[in-house]
Order: structure tokens, then C-alpha cells, then sequence
């Protein structure tokens, strides 16, 4: 839906989630799998060219990879780029598929906000151990931050979905 078809603060918020979904998580998620492939790139160079392992590669490879999978969740929903099956709402007229794709939004929204909930509870639990990765040597904890801000992505993506009421596929 277009921003002047909007309300001003609707067409506001619309913009900001843009910004920040559309743009920023992009970014970063793109960045985080960008490290992980240049860290596994590293570690197979000194693996198997310098016959010298690096203890921190895998390690940093995997966390990326966790980041960039929770952050990207949103960016994906976002675009509509998820698989899902369009067969009904293309067989719907407009306007039961309109009220299809705000269910569907509203289920996100209540998943993505049981995923930061309960992530956040994780996250502050590992916290509190204060377990240390062996490689990087950072608290295990921050990577776990990862569950809670994906979710909580998530949850602004669907929101955002369910008030523009725009269909979940949109390609």
C-alpha cells in the first residue's frame, strides 16, 4: 500500500519499519553471513594451506551465522521471501484473501512474540552462568541475545504487516 494511501502516522511508522527492517537488519544480516564466510574461508586457508588450525574461526562462524539467521527471519518476512503456500489466497476473492493475510500476520505476530518472551528469559538465564565460548572467549549469553531481538524483529515486521494489511507473498 502506498504511503499516501495511508494515514500520517501510519504512512510514519510504514517508514521507519522500512528503514529499519528493510535497510539496517539487511545490512546487518548480510554482514554477519559476509563474517562467516570469510571466516571459514580463513580457517580453510590456514587449515589446509598453512597446516595450522585457528581456534576462534568455527566458532565466530557459527554465531555469525546465528545472528544473521534471527535478524534476516524478519528482513525475509518482511519481503515476503519465506516459502509458503499462496494457493489459497490466490483462489480467494480480494477481500477474503485481505482477511487471510492479516490471520496469518496476527499468527506471526503472536509466535515471534512467544519467540522474544521466552528468548529473553533464555538469554538472561545464560547470562547469569556467565559460560564463556572456548574459541572467541566472550560470554555464551550474547549470542543467545540473538533469540529475543529476532523474535522481537519479527514481531514489529508482522505488526507492521497486519496494519497496512498487505498480502504475506507480495512477488
Amino acid at each position: 500500500m502506498p504511503y499516501r494511501a495511508m494515514g500520517k502516522f501510519t504512512a510514519w511508522i510504514s517508514a521507519g519499519v522500512d528503514l529499519l527492517i528493510g535497510r539496517v537488519c539487511l545490512a546487518i544480516s548480510m554482514s554477519t553471513l559476509a563474517l562467516a564466510l570469510a571466516s571459514v574461508a580463513l580457517q580453510v586457508f590456514f587449515r589446509y594451506g598453512l597446516n595450522n588450525s585457528l581456534l576462534w574461526a568455527d566458532e565466530l562462524a557459527r554465531y555469525a551465522i546465528i545472528w544473521s539467521t534471527f535478524i534476516g527471519a524478519a528482513v525475509a518476512y518482511r519481503l515476503g521471501a519465506h516459502v509458503g503456500l499462496s494457493v489459497l489466497a490466490d483462489a480467494l476473492p480480494h477481500l477474503p484473501s485481505r482477511l487471510l493475510a492479516r490471520a496469518i500476520h496476527l499468527v506471526v505476530l503472536v509466535f515471534a512474540s512467544l519467540v522474544a518472551w521466552e528468548g529473553w528469559f533464555l538469554f538472561a538465564r545464560v547470562l547469569a552462568r556467565g559460560e564463556i565460548t572456548n574459541g572467541l572467549q566472550t560470554e555464551i549469553a550474547w549470542f543467545y541475545l540473538a533469540i529475543p531481538v529476532g523474535g522481537a524483529l519479527l514481531v514489529i515486521a508482522a505488526a507492521d504487516g497486519l496494519v497496512r494489511g498487505r498480502r504475506v507473498v507480495e512477488i
